[in-house]
């Protein structure tokens, strides 16, 4: 008979951290901000015109049926219940057919919070949409552009989560209830985080994009040692080492991945929490450049300005203005 070894009781119950949640630091750091901008019922045919801009754009498919075009690609048929989100302000068109065959409308997007009510009479089957934007505060398009794949695109049905808040929207929209606008705002920026997360479970539309770091073990690991302790002297081959890859492998497959070395990767997100610091922030530029892992204000001025494009003083000023 074997005995089962006895652990010693120590009175006390182990307490470990939990691991760094890398996505929601991201989405933190560039100041995610979503809004609606329409709810549109189509009667055929119809063509939506989406103008190109720097920020993502969603599409709720509530009822009927929609084709969304872009530019040297196949038409995606879209159906009740389907989502889809179209990032880097990629130019697109939505279409009750494959092709483009009426006058485009163009999209109402207003900078206020207001939903707008697009309506067009024709023949059936009718097509009932909401239309919104996912927007960053951050004005360097290079600190999101890494972050999405050009298309999120979640099918009816393959989420319980995503489909129960696309429920909730659509009775917030619909109902205009007081506090509908606040409420709806917050569903939205669940409705994208729900996304995200679907795709990165999936691997759904992650190719040449951020979110495949994610889905690698031990990129994922060196993402969150990034994400939670910016500020420390990393090297490369401290990262591997914290990965268990050998320099030249682990440099290789975090570059293939995310698009872009470690350090540069390092670099990018000092820089990303620095200038959330300047936006909303009141410490001084050394305070702020020390807590982004920079010896002297002036290491960090010019790199600062080498990503965003002015210097820190500059743009702490222009964003305050605004």
């Amino acid at each position: 008979m074997v005995q089962k070894s006895k652990q010693p009781h120590t009175g006390a119950t182990a307490l470990t951290a939990p691991p760094p949640d890398v996505l929601s630091d991201v989405l933190l750091s560039l100041g995610v901000r979503t809004r609606i901008f329409c709810r549109a019922t189509l009667g055929t045919p119809w063509v939506l015109q989406m103008p190109e801009g720097r920020s993502a754009q969603f599409h709720l498919i509530e009822g009927g049926p929609a084709f969304l075009l872009r530019p040297g690609r196949e038409p995606l048929a879209l159906g009740a219940g389907d989502l889809t989100v179209v990032a880097r302000g990629v130019p697109h068109q939505l279409s009750s057919t494959p092709e483009a065959r009426a006058r485009a409308v163009r999209i109402p997007i207003s900078v206020s919070s207001r939903c707008h009510i697009l309506q067009k009479r024709g023949g059936e089957p009718l097509t009932e949409m909401l239309c919104g934007g996912f927007g960053f505060t951050t004005p360097d398009a290079q600190l999101v552009d890494p972050m999405l794949p050009e298309l999120l695109h979640v099918k009816a049905g393959a989420s319980a989560e995503v489909t129960q808040l696309m429920r909730q929207l659509w009775q917030e929209i619909e109902q205009s209830r007081l506090g509908a606008a606040f409420v709806s705002t917050r569903l939205t920026d669940a409705l994208f985080v729900q996304s995200i997360r679907l795709a990165i479970e999936r691997g759904v539309g992650a190719n040449e994009s951020w979110l495949q770091g994610l889905q690698d073990p031990r990129i994922a690991l060196t993402l969150g040692l990034l994400h939670a302790k910016s500020a420390t002297a990393w090297t490369v081959a401290k990262l591997a080492s914290a990965a268990g890859m050998s320099r030249a492998r682990f440099a290789a497959r975090f570059a293939e991945l995310l698009g872009m070395p470690p350090l540069s990767y390092l670099t990018r997100l000092r820089i990303a929490r620095a200038a959330e610091e300047l936006r909303s922030g009141s410490r001084s530029l050394r305070q702020i450049a020390e807590r982004a892992g920079y010896e002297s204000p002036s290491a960090f001025n010019n790199v600062f300005r080498r990503i965003i494009g002015s210097t820190p003083g500059a743009y702490r000023r222009a964003s305050r203005q605004n």
